[in-house]
């Protein structure tokens, strides 16, 4: 297959690569997410998803599979990778997974004197988004600690795992943070067994590399 794919022209051959990243992006979040993931619990809930994402169009299964993840600011919505690095205490945060909807509101965010006007920034943008969308989704507002941040902690990809230089690169904008500010976003997470994007790639390398070599 790969001597197939190296004997036509280099743009054949990278527009192959580009689509086999993507691929494999996708089902990564496709494993983790509410449709073959452990998000939900219950038979009814996991089937009701499903049938909805069969039924759909594509621009809605999209968003199923990877939602956008908007910070909140006085300018605008500013879109942020889908990963646990995102929840820093000054963020206000909006994901639309488009049964769901978060909004999250970092500490330091709290006490802004802009904070309330970004939540109702987020509920109209809400409001807006799902006027008529069926079914209608259900709506969660929380700050950042709240037990109930884990709805919105179990959707994001936990890059706080990786190495700093993958870091980097996954959430270029970590970049800006102090050192002392990067450690204590990343000792703030309780460990779980959920494998980063970065985790998971090199386990399922090592796993091809062992079954090759028997």
């Amino acid at each position: 297959m790969l001597s197939l794919v190296l004997s036509h022209t280099p743009q054949v051959v990278f527009l192959t690569i580009v689509f086999y990243i993507r691929i494999r992006d996708r089902l990564f979040m496709l494993r983790r997410g509410p449709l073959l993931g452990p998000i939900l619990q219950h038979p009814d809930d996991i089937d009701s998803v499903r049938c909805l994402f069969l039924q759909s169009k594509f621009e809605c299964c999209k968003q199923l599979i990877e939602p956008a993840l908007l910070a909140v600011t006085p300018a605008g919505f500013v879109e942020l990778p889908l990963e646990t690095l995102a929840l820093q205490s000054n963020f206000i945060l909006y994901l639309d997974h488009v049964t769901d909807v978060f909004v999250w509101v970092g500490k330091q965010a709290k006490e802004s004197a802009q904070s309330e006007q970004l939540r109702q920034t987020c509920v109209q943008l809400f409001q807006h988004q799902t006027a008529h969308r069926f079914p209608s989704p259900y709506f969660m507002s929380f700050n950042e600690g709240d037990s109930m941040s884990r709805w919105l902690l179990c959707r994001l990809v936990p890059s706080h795992k990786d190495p700093p230089e993958i870091q980097e690169k996954l959430f270029p904008s970590i970049k800006l943070l102090g050192e002392q500010q990067r450690r204590a976003l990343v000792s703030k997470f309780h460990y779980t067994d959920d494998l980063s994007y970065y985790q998971y790639y090199l386990e399922y390398i090592d796993e091809k590399a062992q079954f090759w070599s028997q």
